[in-house]
C-alpha cells in the first residue's frame, strides 16, 4: 500500500517495539491506524511496548486501529522448542 497512490501513511509514532501509522484511502471515510510491533524477547523489557499500546489505545476512543506482529510471547511451554528457560 505504500507505493499505491490511493494511499496516505503517515508515521505517528516510531519506538524501540512499536512503530504506528495512520492510513487512509481515497474511497474510506475514516483513517485507520495500524501498530506493527517486534517486541523485546524478555518480559521485563516489554513493558515499555505495553506502555506505548494503552497510551495508544485510550487516545483512539472509536477509531479503526489494527495490532499485528511479533510479540515474542508464547502461551505455553508446548509452543517453545529449546533448552533455555521461558517467561510465560
Amino acid at each position: 500500500m505504500l507505493w499505491k497512490p490511493e494511499f496516505t501513511v503517515n508515521m505517528l509514532l516510531n519506538s524501540e517495539q512499536l512503530l504506528h501509522v495512520a492510513i487512509t484511502h481515497v474511497s474510506w471515510s475514516s483513517e485507520v491506524r495500524c501498530s506493527f510491533v517486534y517486541a523485546k524477547c524478555i518480559a521485563t523489557e516489554r513493558r515499555g511496548l505495553w506502555n506505548d499500546l494503552l497510551t495508544l489505545s485510550t487516545n483512539l476512543r472509536s477509531r479503526p486501529w489494527i495490532v499485528g506482529g511479533d510479540f515474542n510471547v508464547i502461551a505455553s511451554e508446548d509452543e517453545y522448542l529449546g533448552c533455555a528457560p521461558q517467561d510465560l
